[in-house]
Parts: C-alpha cells; sequence; structure tokens
C-alpha cells in the first residue's frame, strides 16, 4: 500500500523543513517512531534506517567505487509532555553524531549492544539517492530499461520516495493490506499534525488505536480484520532473514496456526505439542527433504535455530534411543520409556517434575524410519541401557515407563541388577504386565462385554452426559468386534505373527527411502513392533518393588488382578496408586496434574 502527497502538501511540508532547519530523515524517523510508540506504549523505541555508509570525513570516499549502503539502528525515546518541533531537533542532534558509525556492520553494533537476537524488526528507508539530469545528447553512455525494487527482511519496511509529490509505501511479512492502510492513513494524519502544529506536545499529536494489538495473532476467518503483533511494534518480533527461514516460517506457521510467528518464538510457548509435531516434520520432510528426529525440537525450538542447524555441513542430530529432555539438577535422574511413543511426548511430564530432576526419554531407534530390528522387550532394554550408561555409567538407577514402555523398564532394570547395579525404583503408568488371555469362550465373552463397558464409561465421562451418547452403541459394538479392539491380542497365533512382522517393517529399507518414510507410518510401525514384542516377552522374577500408578478405570484388571500382573513377578510386592481416569487417558489434561502430583510425591519418599 502506498500513500502519495499531492505537491502543495509536500511544499508545505519542505518549508516547515526549512524554516526549522529540520531534514526529511528526521520527520519520517519522528513520525514512525511516534507511531510505533502508539501501539507498544513503550516509550523506548528502536527500528533501523538506512544510511549511506559514506560519512563526509572519510578520508578519500569520493573516490570508492559501490554501494556503501548500511542500515543502522536508531533507538528514540518518546516524551509525550515534550513539544514535537523540541523532540525533532534533539533526534536530529543525536542522529548527526550516530552518523559517525555509519560504517559499522548490524552484527558489529549487536556485538556492542549486549543484546540477544535482532535490535529492530521495522526498518525506514529513505530513497534519496542522487539523479544525473544530464541531457540525453550529453551522455555518453545511456542504460534502459532498468528496474529496481527494495527486498526486506523485516517485519515492516517503510519506503519513503522524496520529490515533487512526496510518496511513502508499507511493505510487512504478514499483515494483511488492510492493516497497512490503516498505518499510512495515521502516518498521514502524524504528519499533517506535525506541519501545521509543531509547537503542539506530543501527546495531541499521537493517533488512535485502531488496531487490535496482540501477543501472538492468529489467523482470522475474517481476512479484512487488522490484527497486530505487539512483538512487532516493540522490536521482540523477528522476520525471517533469509530464504531459509522465510520457508520454515511458512511451514510452522501453517501448522501451529500462529500469524505472524517470530522466527525466535518457541515451538513449545505457542502451543506446539507432540501431535502437531509430527505434522510439523511430515511437512518439512515434504518440502525441505529433511528427516529428522522430533526430539530436535528440544536443541532448536525456535525457526531461527532450526534453519542454523540445517545449514550446518555435517548432521548434527541423529535418532537415538535416549533423548535428554531435561539434563539439569540435583536428583537422581529418571529414565522414562514410551513405549511406541516418541520422547517429545514426554516434554510435559518432565516439566511439571520440577527442574531439579533430570529426565531422559527413552524410545525406539528405529523411529528414523529404518528396518526394524528390535522385536523383544529385551533387545530394546539392552540397547536403551547401553546409552543410559553413557549418561550415568553406575547406579543406582531410576527407570519408568508407560504401556508396553513399563515392560521395557521393568526388563532394563532386571537386566541391570543382573549386571550388579543397584536399582532406586521401578515406576510404571499403566502398564499391564505382558501376558496371553486363555482362549476361551467365556473370558472371550468376559473381555468382549469389559470392552464395551470401559468405552460406555469414558465417553460418558468426556462427553458430560447421557443426552451426548446417541452414537456411543455404534462405537461400543465396533470395539468389541474382534477385528476392533486396543490392538491387545490374546492370542500367539503363528500365521498372524508373520502377517504382522511384515506389516513392522522388517523388511530392509535404503537409506533414501528411510528419509521419505511418513512420520505416522513410523509410529504405526512401532505400535505393531511392540505388539510383537509383547507377545513374545515373558517377564521373570524381579528381586524387588515395583511402584505401579495406574488409572481408576482399567480393561483387563478383571483378569491381571489390581496390579495389572506385576504381583505376580516383583518379588517384594507392587505398591500401587490409582489415579482418576481411564486406562490411557493418564496424560491429558485433566489427569496429568493428578499423576504428576502422586509421581512427585512418591519420588520425595525414596530422597
Amino acid at each position: 500500500p502506498t500513500i502519495s502527497f499531492s505537491a502543495e502538501v509536500t511544499e508545505r511540508v519542505q518549508g516547515m523543513l526549512r524554516s526549522h532547519r529540520l531534514t526529511l530523515n528526521t520527520l519520517m524517523q519522528g513520525i514512525w517512531a511516534l507511531l510505533l510508540h502508539g501501539y507498544s506504549q513503550n516509550p523506548d523505541i528502536v527500528f533501523g534506517t538506512t544510511v549511506s555508509g559514506r560519512q563526509g570525513d572519510l578520508v578519500g570516499v569520493e573516490a570508492i567505487v559501490g554501494m556503501l549502503i548500511n542500515v543502522l539502528p536508531v533507538r528514540v525515546k518518546v516524551a509525550t509532555e515534550r513539544t514535537v518541533l523540541d523532540w525533532l531537533q534533539d533526534l536530529q542532534t543525536r542522529q548527526a553524531t550516530a552518523s559517525r558509525y555509519g560504517y559499522a556492520s548490524t552484527d558489529q553494533i549487536q556485538g556492542w549492544s549486549g543484546v540477544p537476537g535482532r535490535l529492530f524488526e521495522s526498518l525506514l528507508v529513505i530513497e534519496n539517492y542522487p539523479i544525473q539530469t544530464a541531457t540525453q545528447a550529453e551522455r555518453s553512455l545511456q542504460v534502459e530499461n532498468m528496474r529496481s525494487g527494495l527486498v526486506s527482511t523485516y517485519g515492516l519496511t517503510v519506503v519513503v520516495k522524496p520529490g515533487d509529490e512526496l510518496t511513502v509505501m508499507l511493505l510487512a511479512q504478514s499483515l494483511n493490506d488492510d492493516v497497512l492502510a490503516t498505518l499510512l492513513s495515521q502516518f498521514q494524519t502524524v504528519l499533517m499534525a506535525i506541519v501545521e502544529n509543531p509547537e503542539w506536545p506530543i501527546s495531541k499529536i499521537l493517533p488512535p488505536q485502531e488496531l487490535t494489538v496482540s501477543q501472538h495473532p492468529t489467523e482470522s476467518a475474517d481476512s479484512t480484520s487488522a490484527n497486530l503483533s505487539r512483538d512487532q511494534l516493540e522490536g521482540r518480533f523477528f522476520a525471517p532473514s533469509n530464504p531459509l527461514e522465510l520457508k520454515l516460517t511458512q511451514i510452522w506457521e501453517s501448522v501451529l496456526g500462529v500469524r505472524p510467528l517470530s522466527v525466535e518464538d518457541n515451538f513449545f510457548e505457542v502451543g506446539g505439542n507432540s501431535l502437531l509435531a509430527v505434522q510439523l516434520f511430515n511437512q518439512m520432510q515434504q518440502q525441505l527433504d529433511c528427516a529428522l528426529p522430533l526430539a530436535t525440537l528440544f536443541q532448536a525450538p525456535n525457526v531461527r535455530q532450526f534453519a542454523a542447524l540445517l545449514s550446518q555441513d555435517q548432521p548434527v542430530s541423529q535418532w537415538s534411543s535416549l533423548v535428554p529432555i531435561q539434563t539439569s539438577g540435583t536428583k537422581l535422574p529418571l529414565f522414562f520409556h514410551g513405549g511406541s511413543a516418541d520422547a517429545l511426548t514426554w516434554a510435559r511430564f518432565s516439566h511439571l517434575l520440577g527442574t531439579d530432576r533430570p529426565f531422559y526419554a527413552l524410545q525406539r531407534p528405529d523411529l528414523d524410519g529404518s528396518e526394524v530390528t528390535h522385536t523383544t522387550v529385551e533387545e530394546l532394554a539392552t540397547d536403551c541401557i547401553k546409552e543410559m550408561r553413557m549418561v550415568q555409567p553406575k547406579g543406582p538407577y531410576l527407570v519408568g515407563g508407560h504401556c508396553l514402555g513399563g515392560a521395557v523398564a521393568f526388563e532394563i532394570a532386571q537386566q541391570l541388577q543382573a549386571d550388579g547395579e543397584d536399582i532406586e525404583s521401578v515406576v510404571l503408568i499403566d502398564s499391564y504386565r505382558p501376558g496371553e488371555l486363555p482362549e476361551t469362550l467365556l473370558v472371550k465373552l468376559q473381555s468382549n462385554l469389559q470392552l464395551g463397558m470401559f468405552w460406555l464409561q469414558k465417553n460418558y465421562y468426556y462427553h458430560g452426559g447421557w443426552e451426548n451418547l446417541s452414537q456411543i452403541p455404534k462405537k461400543v459394538w465396533q470395539k468389541i468386534m474382534p477385528t476392533g479392539g486396543l490392538g491387545l491380542r490374546n492370542n500367539h497365533d503363528s500365521s498372524h505373527d508373520d502377517e504382522s512382522r511384515k506389516a513392522a517393517g522388517t523388511v530392509t529399507t535404503s537409506p533414501s527411502e528411510t528419509s521419505k518414510v511418513p512420520y505416522e507410518y513410523r509410529y504405526a510401525r512401532a505400535q505393531k513392533a511392540n505388539e510383537i514384542a509383547a507377545d513374545l516377552y515373558v517377564a521373570h522374577p524381579y528381586e524387588g518393588r515395583v511402584k505401579l500408578f495406574c488409572a481408576e478405570i482399567q480393561i483387563l484388571d478383571w483378569y491381571f488382578g489390581r496390579e495389572l500382573g506385576w504381583q505376580t513377578v516383583a518379588k517384594e510386592g507392587v505398591e500401587l496408586t490409582k489415579i482418576p481416569g481411564f486406562f490411557g487417558n493418564l496424560f491429558n489434561q485433566r489427569s496429568t496434574p493428578l499423576l504428576v502430583k502422586q509421581v512427585k510425591q512418591y519420588l520425595a519418599k525414596l530422597e
């Protein structure tokens, strides 16, 4: 969007500047600072401006060939009680002093400031390039059909073109035209107020806020809504500075539903979770041909860091069975296996446990899309122990797990104990001891009835009443059909196992194919491989006590018992804590705080 001032108005502007010995540059800087101040309410404003880079006191500057244009930060302090004229004159004096540093690069100034991240995120450009006015006959060299344009990597860019008719243009990374048109209109209002009443106090010429200022504006269904980020106005919003950052920002904005997204916005702080991470990495894999672990987000949680990571020559993040989520703290580290889930799933759980508890998530190593080689619980445990010892060479060890991850944690404790290591505790969350159900008609009937009741109770609990359950009978029937359910198999047919092994991906995958495997498929395949491992696993007696946290409403406790089968292998018994909720749902928004409270109390007793 552009606004042009008539020749008459432009002459009035120039007349005011001449009479008060001000430059157009000072006036434009003052207007932009006032607009940013009006919306941010910050009296200390910083934005960038372009300079020629040819200081008059630079020896031999006229003999230097080439464009020395540079970008310098402009820091303006707005005192609304001062008169506009006095404030502008002071601003001009300060900028004359700062111009001595026109040679300094942005990186140098950044280093001098000691401020992390960009110093500013809006740019003011005044295109006052010298124009040669020689006639065509006088020219010895002519260049025809030449066009130029401005490419800016800043969130907001103001372009001022002097001339017989002053022109002001606004460019933006992610603001719609209505927002820019509103800002231009206010730019015009402030300009005219200054020209006509330079003796007024600043407070009298500040325009009213006509835009919605929010921390992280999201995309509205109404495309004409005017929405402006406070971070953009206050200089905390950082736009992409190169093509890779721009592409990543577009992908992240699309998945997270946050627009505009600063390249320094933390994935987790703007609503990111494990499900969105899967979508995000799928999109980056498809559009950028990069296949990295979801846990890379711990290392590079924002666009800027992620782009820097991708730009490195050597791979910096590899898939691993152990992912450090919380490495600091004085308490005993917790090594936690999540079954088929990626390590990213447990970020919130780790955070809620506290910053003084180191937390290492354990996961299947084949989530990178490569060949599935670990089809037994024993293999998974052995692989985890190798990496655990790199973090903690000697015991005592604190291990835990969820779902099948509980069986892996139990086996880890068995193997470590066999190696002579001490085990502080085995903490299981909603984890059944793997085992088969008898194939009798009575057991099958009981199992299907129990499963149906479970889904009926669960849907009633989460949907809030019988009036919302008209579709429940159909869903329950689907759940109790022999082909449905939770994938808990109670038989061990060899032909079925062969088919499952194929589905689990035991066919060799080439490196090029590995990088193209969709993330959803990787987790579905991991689930299949874990089902095989569960069928094959026989838990041996453990010389110790097991701590079990489980939901109050279960599926197979009628057969395995209140302790979910672990009472038959834990020689010193099972300490049980029931958590309000349903099997498989202890890590949702409602149940997680209740679970964490109990887990923290238990771990505190161990200290």
